[in-house]
């Protein structure tokens, strides 16, 4: 089974690998003018099983075909040295896509939660269509914008905020270690609203506490010399351009060598720490095979570039993914152990193949990572399964695909009572819910939701597996998928409704 889904998955990937020097990339354009698929308004769930429009839509294209408007990001930013800080002016053009009118907007400020260790967020400003208005913090991270006039439905307003970000002390999400900053989530981004109200969705610091919605970015920073930036998007005439995007980040280091390929027609930069050469070419060859296993699974990677940074010492957290940028974790450990081990199965490898599966699972198809991050974390973790397998990069007695079978049965066997074995979980709780209890049961989610994942492939078999998450892909791409819609997709591929029961109870 596996050489025939090795077949499968890499019979079309060939891609040529050339090298590069350094440069700023032109950014090609991808038309959203295109008909030859269905266009899409919203990802909603189809009235009739019969006339199921999800079926047959993949043809590899991941081109954005929804009608939804975009919001647009036009950033300024400074980074301070000296100050350990980064003022931002954020000019942003808000498209009201929520359906209703609405007087207020809300906003998740991800730095304000950083107080510790000498983090901050101050706020100078906010202007509505040039009028001042008032930013008002409702729930720990989530403020809200109270707009001059009421905004009518799919009504365009332009937004002016300025503030200033203190970073704290380590390397986190967002945060500074010597001379190396991570920016991630500074740029301020509204809630989504659903069901008639705005998502309320404080910040924490477990799992991938975001939701938000594609949009497009223009992004200019000024940085000391000597410095670096690893970022999102493709850099036009010193500009950071990134379109259909739900996130943007960067990372800013006077202490990061790069390497750089022109991989197909997608730019691939890895950014890593002076002493850490061998494990960057671990991670640039890894980046190549995720694209050749992916792309032909799941659609051609849509962007023009992909950069990865190596991020020495980081503490929290052990590697994010952003839409183009992905910083994985390794330190001098990493790099010495490749004198007493095959690199082929250096844990890297699985790190990477799991973040750059992340560009299409949580990237282009969204999904609120923080009530259900079951739905993007266990397609990634099967894709990183997928990966291990087709690649023979698996380790220890069990491989990885091994690991989810025997996860899969465990859970089985627990809801039926024939195993003493605590294998049950039910997915269906938000990282606050984790968090409040044991938040080591994060990984778990991982885990258990690969296992359904499994479980699914199985059932349907290899081909019609492939088939039915080109079309997920395909469909979902550019929206956001709920547990409703993740459920009724699958269900009409096969029967899962009692495994779907096992796994959410």
């Amino acid at each position: 089974m596996r050489k025939k889904i090795l077949t499968i998955l890499l019979a079309s990937a060939v891609l040529t690998t050339t090298a590069c020097q350094k440069k700023e990339y032109k950014l090609n354009r991808k038309s959203d003018s295109s008909t030859d698929t269905q266009i899409l308004k919203a990802a909603a769930v189809p009235s009739e099983v019969s006339d199921d429009p999800t079926i047959g839509l993949w043809d590899g294209d991941l081109t954005n075909r929804t009608t939804r408007a975009r919001n647009q990001y036009d950033v300024s930013m400074n980074l301070d040295y000296i100050r350990r800080s980064l003022d931002v002016l954020e000019n942003l053009t808000y498209v009201n896509n929520t359906g209703s009118a609405q007087d207020e907007i809300y906003f998740n400020v991800v730095a304000d939660g950083y107080y510790n260790n000498g983090g901050d967020f101050r706020i100078e400003y906010t202007n509505a269509d040039g009028a001042s208005a008032s930013f008002t913090k409702v729930n720990d991270t989530v403020y809200c914008l109270s707009l001059p006039s009421t905004l009518e439905p799919d009504g365009i307003i332009n937004l002016e905020l300025k503030y200033t970000i203190l970073f704290p002390d380590g390397a986190y999400r967002l945060g500074t270690t010597g001379n190396t900053f991570n920016l991630g989530h500074t740029i301020l981004t509204p809630s989504l609203y659903e069901d008639g109200h705005w998502l309320s969705e404080p910040y924490i610091e477990l799992g991938d506490a975001f939701y938000s919605e594609i949009s497009d970015y223009r992004v200019t920073i000024d940085v000391p010399d000597g410095y670096k930036v690893a970022s999102t998007g493709t850099k036009i005439n010193g500009t950071y351009v990134a379109e259909n995007v739900r996130d943007f980040a960067m990372v800013v280091s006077s202490e990061m060598n790069l390497i750089c390929e022109e991989y197909g027609d997608i730019a691939l930069f890895v950014y890593y720490p002076k002493k850490c050469i061998h494990a960057a070419e671990l991670v640039m060859d890894t980046a190549k095979k995720s694209l050749d296993l992916y792309d032909s699974l799941l659609g051609e990677y849509p962007y023009d570039s992909l950069t990865l940074v190596l991020a020495s010492d980081t503490v929290g957290v052990g590697g994010m993914e952003y839409p183009g940028l992905i910083t994985i974790d390794t330190d001098s450990r990493i790099e010495s152990g490749f004198q007493y081990q095959n690199p082929a199965i250096n844990p890297i490898t699985r790190a990477v193949a799991n973040g750059i599966a992340h560009q299409w699972f949580y990237g282009i198809v969204g999904n609120d990572q923080i009530r259900h991050a079951w739905i993007d974390e266990g397609l990634c973790r099967f894709m990183e399964a997928l990966y291990c397998d087709c690649y023979n990069e698996n380790q220890g007695e069990y491989t990885l695909m091994q690991q989810l079978s025997n996860e899969d049965q465990g859970i089985y066997d627990a809801y039926y009572g024939s195993s003493e074995s605590n294998f049950s979980m039910n997915l269906n709780r938000s990282l606050y819910d984790i968090n409040g209890s044991h938040p080591q049961e994060y990984i778990e989610v991982s885990y258990k939701s690969a296992a359904m994942i499994y479980h699914i492939y199985k059932g349907l078999g290899p081909d019609a597996f492939v088939s039915a998450i080109r079309d997920y892909v395909a469909y979902f791409s550019y929206t956001e998928v709920t547990p409703e819609e993740f459920f009724y997709f699958w269900n009409l591929r096969g029967d899962f409704e009692e495994m779907f029961t096992i796994y959410f109870t």
